[in-house]
């Protein structure tokens, strides 16, 4: 008993989604001996605790955990819920499978269309009363705890909010972690063992296929820090960083974090410090002001030194990536003449992807 509560608080300490979903496996596995001694015992409430004692006394010290982080802030303990339609919407496109939404949608369709169709098939075989296939039944018990995994799962799922107390983007997680289990419990419908061999390895070809996307992604990042690093020998002091974006490609989305995590710089663009639930927030008059929004934005369309005014006295760090567009060259011209009054020293990547100007 000791044992399985120090590691569910260990898994607490490493992030409040699995450990919610380790407390939902624990009530599983919880319920699952309460029906089994109901079997044999006929309900005797003294004896029905003593059987089941030492799993509620495990799982007690993290759910206090649990209850204490989502009420610790009276600030930050706002919720925020996604919208039901767009969880069913990201349930059907298997949300928590996509790194990058426009590309996947070709892998994880087949995630439901082969257990679909190898479910059909193995009807159709039970139909037809084919003899010479093999088939096997899982065993009763096995397929109702994975049902009722399934089910408390999809209930955290749906009445979960999506962000509280300091976390966010929890739906997209539990989307991973219910469909993985939906996965299972459909495979496990197809009793015919060829054709339950056949899906598994035609999924093992797709996920294959679809990881070879995925490292894609990560040679493409690869090779954009290399800009990060070039750039990076302009920062000589600790300041602020504010990030211009004329190229929006997905590999771009954090990679100039790096910058942040190697000097003692604060990125602007920390799109989270907006959020009233993020770990760490801009101030309340800097995280409220339109201007400081917007500016993260297309932010190159705002007067810089307005733009730049909450960072008075800061040693200031602009980075522009991408080659700007001709429509907003008008726009970039205040910023442009910005750098030159103030003899900003700019420093380039060797492929003029990126540029750095040093201000101050």
């Amino acid at each position: 008993m000791l044992g399985l509560s120090a590691l569910l608080v260990l898994v607490y300490l490493l992030h409040l989604v699995p450990a919610v979903i380790a407390c939902a496996l624990v009530a599983i596995i919880f319920l699952a001996d309460v029906f089994k001694y109901r079997k044999t015992h006929n309900w005797k409430l003294y004896s029905l605790w003593l059987a089941t004692r030492p799993l509620a006394m495990a799982a007690m010290p993290v759910s206090v955990l649990i209850v204490v982080y989502q009420l610790h802030d009276s600030e930050t303990s706002n919720y925020v819920f996604i919208e039901s339609s767009e969880l069913w919407r990201q349930w059907g496109v298997m949300q928590g499978f996509i790194i990058n939404h426009r590309h996947e949608l070709a892998f994880t369709r087949w995630y439901w269309i082969v257990p679909g169709i190898a479910i059909a098939m193995d009807w159709a075989l039970l139909v037809f009363k084919v003899k010479s296939i093999q088939r096997m039944n899982w065993p009763a018990h096995a397929l109702g705890l994975l049902f009722g995994f399934v089910t408390l799962i999809a209930a955290l799922y749906f009445l979960m909010p999506d962000a509280s107390s300091g976390g966010g983007a929890l739906s997209v997680r539990l989307n991973f972690l219910l469909l993985t289990v939906m996965m299972l419990l459909l495979l496990a419908f197809v009793r015919t063992f060829i054709l339950q061999w056949m899906a598994v390895a035609v999924l093992l070809f797709v996920t294959i296929d679809h990881s070879q996307k995925i490292l894609s992604y990560h040679k493409e990042q690869a090779y954009f820090m290399s800009d990060v690093q070039e750039v990076s020998r302009g920062i000589d002091r600790p300041g602020v960083l504010l990030v211009h974006r004329f190229r929006y490609d997905w590999p771009l989305e954090h990679v100039t974090k790096y910058l942040g995590n190697v000097h003692d710089v604060v990125m602007v663009d920390a799109l989270g410090g907006h959020k009233i639930y993020a770990p760490v927030m801009w101030s309340p008059e800097l995280r409220n002001s339109e201007d400081m929004v917007q500016m993260l934005d297309q932010g190159w369309k705002h007067d810089p030194i307005e733009s730049l005014k909450p960072f008075a006295g800061e040693r200031l760090y602009i980075l522009t990536i991408g080659e700007l567009p001709q429509a907003d060259s008008a726009a970039w011209s205040h910023w442009s003449d910005f750098f030159a009054d103030e003899s900003a020293a700019c420093f380039s990547s060797s492929d003029s992807l990126m540029h750095l100007y040093r201000l101050r």
